[in-house]
């Protein structure tokens, strides 16, 4: 038991934690100082279940790339205009009411909780 809880926390805190927070920096970055920017909806899925994430395509820039989609599928239509946040030389497009703080305080829960096990597992005999 001791050896399990030790990975545990160690693969909460390494693989979890460390290894997607550059990203969700940049997130970040982009979340604040982001242009708003518009682009052209290509695709829109046919949104049927919750249980799965339904992801909708737009043009920019001559490039086609994905979103997820942040409301009910039948608001956006082929076509429409969808005004996001975004800086240049990234791939990162968020849209203009998306915050990311509550992430950032995920991952600390998480780490704090990683760093419990690895501290339980030690100190278990």
């Amino acid at each position: 038991m001791k050896p399990f809880l030790i990975l545990g926390g160690l693969f909460l805190i390494i693989f979890v934690c460390t290894i997607p927070l550059n990203h969700h920096i940049d997130e970040y970055k982009t979340q604040k100082n982001g242009q708003l920017i518009n682009t052209i909806i290509t695709y829109v899925p046919n949104c049927i279940g919750t249980k799965t994430r339904h992801f909708l395509k737009f043009k920019y820039d001559g490039k086609i790339y994905s979103k997820d989609i942040g409301r009910p599928c039948e608001e956006y239509k082929i076509g429409d205009k969808l005004i996001l946040k975004h800086i240049d030389g990234t791939t990162i497009f968020l849209y203009e009411n998306e915050k990311i703080e509550k992430e950032f305080i995920s991952f600390g829960i998480l780490a704090a909780l990683g760093l419990f096990f690895i501290i339980y597992g030690l100190k278990k005999k």
